[in-house]
């Protein structure tokens, strides 16, 4: 009886903080990087070209309900120091605590294209690390704290995961090559993550082998006969941290 007793209390401990680690909607911010008019791969242009309907219109119609906040970055307002000003003044809200991005920029091996240029992942990460004013150090810990899921579309995003999670993001993803398959997976990716589905769900169909294979292997094959940057592609996503954190878990 005693042990029951234990256990019943230690549930119900464990479920009354559980509740309290969960975030609300009034609590999230979700920050929607997109600029893929630059840089972009002329073999490509009609997949960029959907993207760039998808990445804004998808967020705003299915996520717009979830969040108290949402703020598209896109075209001029897609640099990285719009981005840090907009991090920066999410963090300073109180009523915030997790903030969540998707960034559908163009990518090369350690570099993200923003519409000024290519920068570092070590650049951006410093950057977006260092307070300008009004903000202080403070403000470093609590951008830190609140820092939850990033869904990258980059291109060669594998190599960029690190400098995420080294960020303080929870989790990440990113491909191993060339990106191709965004307009397959960037819905199902968002329409898990808003019905409250861990984050590896939104990838199960399009991540598997055969899905990529059919995606990617006739984009290879033309890549390898036009001798072009096609013969990159690998839509293959590769995770870091926790995959299966939710919209409503908290900040880690």
């Amino acid at each position: 009886m005693k042990l029951m007793t234990a256990a019943a209390l230690f549930g119900s401990v464990f479920a009354s903080l559980a509740a309290k680690a969960s975030v609300s909607r009034t609590e999230r911010a979700l920050v929607v990087l997109t600029e893929l008019d630059q840089n972009s791969y002329p073999e490509l242009r009609p997949m960029y070209t959907a993207m760039e309907r998808l990445t804004a219109d998808v967020p705003r119609s299915v996520l717009g309900q979830q969040y108290s906040t949402l703020k598209i970055l896109k075209d001029q307002n897609a640099t990285l120091q719009k981005l840090k000003t907009t991090l920066y003044s999410l963090a300073a809200n109180s009523s915030i605590k997790a903030i969540d991005m998707i960034v559908n920029t163009h990518g090369t091996e350690d570099v993200l294209h923003f519409n000024d240029g290519g920068t570092s992942m070590r650049h951006i990460r410093e950057e977006i690390l260092s307070p300008d004013a009004p903000y202080s150090e403070t403000t470093v810990l609590k951008l830190k704290q609140k820092l939850r899921m990033l869904y990258s579309t980059a291109c060669f995003g594998e190599s960029h995961n690190s400098e995420w999670i080294r960020m303080g993001f929870d989790v990440t993803d990113g491909s191993l090559g060339v990106n191709a398959n965004a307009v397959i997976e960037y819905p199902s990716v968002v329409h898990a993550w808003s019905t409250g589905q861990p984050y590896s769900n939104g990838f199960r169909l399009s991540n598997t082998d055969a899905a990529l294979l059919a995606n990617d292997g006739p984009l290879r094959l033309a890549g390898q006969l036009g001798n072009n940057f096609l013969r990159e592609v690998n839509s293959k996503k590769i995770f870091r941290g926790n995959t299966a954190i939710t919209i409503n878990s908290n900040a880690q």
